[in-house]
C-alpha cells in the first residue's frame, strides 16, 4: 500500500521545524519569501514572530549581542535556550515564539545583511538540535504546527494574539531571567 502513495506525509513537528527553518533563513537574508504564497500555518508563525520581534526588538538585540560576543558561542546559545525553557517549568507557545525570535535575531546579527556568515549556519544547526533534543516531545504533545496555529489564530479572517497580558507577562519574566543569566 505504501508504494501507491507517491510521497510521505510529514509529521506536524517536522512541518513546524520546516516553517521555523525557512523563517530563520528569511530573517537573516538567506532566502526570499513571498508572504502571500505562504500556507495558513506558516503565515501565522511569521505574523506572530514578526509582531513579537517588533515589540521586543531592543531586548532581542541585546541577547543576540551577548551571545554573539561571547568567547564560547555554543555555550552562550545553550544558556539562552535554557533560560527560556527552565527545567521544571511549563513549556508554552509564547516561550517557543521567544526562542524562534531570539534565534532569528541572533542569526541576523551574526550574519550581517547577506546571511552568508558561517555562524548563521551554526545558529540554524543549534536551533534545530535544540528543538529536536529538548522540545520534540512537547511539540508532538501539542500537535506541532497545527497546535501553534490554534494557539494564535482565532479564524482565517482574524489575526489576534491570544492571552495578551499573560503573553506579555511570560515574555517579560523570560526576558528578565535571560538578562540575569547571560
Amino acid at each position: 500500500m505504501d508504494d501507491l502513495w507517491p510521497f510521505r506525509v510529514r509529521s506536524r513537528r517536522d512541518q513546524l521545524a520546516s516553517v521555523v527553518r525557512t523563517y530563520l533563513e528569511w530573517k537573516c537574508g538567506r532566502c526570499s519569501v513571498d508572504r502571500r504564497a505562504l500556507s495558513f500555518d506558516a503565515s501565522t508563525l511569521y505574523d506572530v514572530c514578526d509582531a513579537f520581534s517588533k515589540e521586543h526588538a531592543e531586548m532581542l538585540r541585546l541577547v543576540a549581542e551577548k551571545v554573539a560576543l561571547s568567547d564560547d558561542r555554543a555555550a552562550a546559545f545553550a544558556r539562552m535556550c535554557d533560560s527560556l525553557f527552565v527545567p521544571g517549568e511549563r513549556i508554552t507557545w509564547p516561550r517557543f515564539v521567544s526562542f524562534v525570535c531570539a534565534c532569528a535575531v541572533l542569526a541576523r546579527y551574526c550574519g550581517g545583511h547577506d546571511g552568508q556568515n558561517e555562524f548563521v549556519e551554526e545558529v540554524l544547526r543549534q536551533q534545530e538540535a535544540y528543538m529536536q533534543n529538548n522540545l520534540a516531545k512537547w511539540i508532538d504533545a501539542n500537535d506541532g504546527i497545527a497546535g501553534f496555529q490554534r494557539a494564535y489564530q482565532l479564524s482565517k479572517g482574524e489575526r489576534w494574539l491570544r492571552g495578551g497580558l499573560l503573553f506579555k507577562i511570560t515574555i517579560f519574566a523570560g526576558a528578565l531571567y535571560l538578562a540575569a543569566t547571560l
